[in-house]
């Protein structure tokens, strides 16, 4: 029924009001006066003395439409199969490389708009011998979309398989926007970011694998980048619009208890932080600022989760609760300068712990800049730029035992490939469908 222009601003006159009133209604509703109520596990604190703060996004990726030619995006690498996996944003794929020939093996289908994805090993060996042994790796992959173009979630497919299912129950369903993954393989954990929605935790040893729950108190918006500490089980969040690196203890899965609260670090300056990368050789969390074209550093050894109200400020945000961290208090112990590496790190970083050599791209410039980790945490050596075979380079991955790094080109659809010790050689760029 097509409606006469006299009508359609009578309904607008009468609508638009009703919707501010509607809008006006729900903030107060979502923002009540500070009430004397308690954190978790924080007696006798009162919200009535805290600062109440709100966080909305103000930060947001610019996603191309999933339409045309594959756009890659994350790349990860099984060390025991020697397989290179990289997913691709508009083929809705994940393509599959021998690390040995550098060759597509195959490609295996996801649902909308794969991003994020990593490996995650198993201890269980199969019979025989060879890479085949590893047939229980398995490779977690989220989409933000799903078949209806709108229900994202998260796939899995083991080493060799040629078919992805959904992880848990409701169709894979690990929250409103699913980007990067991470995997702690002692821990059998998996851990996914969301950009709108709360920190997502699967155990990937289960079968099938199962969404154990989410992280109940969420004080931060836009996370984006993360990684998982083998050494300590910690999980690191890079969350870009409140511009904190978020911490949380995957020990005996204490993210999940009702009373646990995150704890929120400021970075050594004010900055959208992207993407994030542990170093389980030195212990050392590498964290990207895009803006400032600065990578900042951390020493977890430095680091202890507060327990107790007096380690940090409690803070109520927004209905949820979080442990505020400023940087002074921190274990910053490194705030390094990239020249001329303004919009580095906003889609790669990756660590080799054998070499401590450190590489992040920066999609704008088409470059890969390269950092040596200090195990000192003192010296630290003035970035290398490689500016040959990179077209809009977005995910990045090391293999640590053979030390090669493979990066995802959205620009040209390549897979290139690097020696990852000085002087980094160009090996080859693989073409994707």
């Amino acid at each position: 029924m097509r409606i006469q222009p006299k009508t359609h601003k009578k309904l607008l006159r009468i609508t638009l009001p009703l919707i501010a009133t509607i809008v006006a209604t729900a903030l107060t509703l979502a923002l009540p006066a500070a009430r004397a109520d308690t954190p978790p596990d924080i007696p006798g604190i009162s919200t009535a003395l805290l600062p109440f703060k709100i966080y909305l996004p103000t930060v947001f990726k610019n996603f191309t439409p999933v339409t045309g030619n594959s756009n890659l995006s994350d790349v990860a690498v099984d060390p025991n199969t020697g397989q290179i996996f990289v997913a691709s944003l508009r083929s809705n794929a994940v393509h599959v490389i021998d690390g040995g020939t550098n060759t597509r093996l195959r490609s295996v289908g996801m649902a909308n708009g794969p991003t994020g994805v990593a490996v995650l090993t198993s201890t269980v060996l199969a019979p025989g011998s060879g890479s085949f042994q590893f047939v229980n790796d398995k490779i977690f992959v989220t989409h933000l979309h799903a078949l209806n173009n709108w229900k994202p979630g998260a796939k899995v497919f083991s080493a060799f398989d040629t078919v992805a299912r959904d992880v848990g129950p409701d169709g894979g369903y690990v929250g409103a926007g699913p980007t990067k993954v991470a995997a702690n393989n002692n821990l059998g954990r998996v851990y996914i970011s969301n950009k709108w929605d709360k920190l997502a935790v699967v155990d990937g040893t289960a079968n099938p694998e199962t969404r154990l729950g989410w992280v109940a108190q969420k004080g931060w918006q836009g996370a984006y980048g993360i990684a998982a500490s083998e050494a300590t089980g910690r999980v690191y969040l890079a969350a870009r619009d409140t511009g904190e690196l978020v911490v949380f203890d995957g020990n005996g899965d204490r993210l999940l208890q009702p009373d646990y609260i995150p704890t929120h670090i400021a970075p050594p300056r004010p900055c959208a932080v992207f993407d994030v990368a542990v170093n389980e050789a030195t212990g050392h969390v590498f964290v990207t600022c895009p803006a400032l074209g600065r990578v900042f550093v951390l020493d977890e050894a430095l680091l202890t989760l507060p327990r107790t109200a007096n380690a940090t400020t409690p803070e109520k945000r927004n209905g949820s609760w979080a442990r505020v961290m400023d940087a002074a208090a921190a274990p910053w112990i490194a705030d390094i300068a990239i020249p001329g590496g303004t919009g580095s790190g906003e889609e790669g970083i990756a660590v080799d712990p054998g070499t401590g050599w450190v590489f992040i791209t920066n999609a704008a410039q088409n470059r890969v800049y390269i950092l040596q980790d200090s195990p000192s945490g003192s010296v630290w050596l003035p970035p290398m730029v490689l500016v040959s075979g990179f077209s809009t380079p977005q995910g990045i991955a090391i293999n640590p035992n053979t030390h090669r790094v493979y990066v995802a080109n959205a620009g040209d659809n390549t897979l290139r490939v690097l020696e990852g010790t000085s002087p980094f050689t160009g090996v080859t760029s693989i073409v994707l469908p």
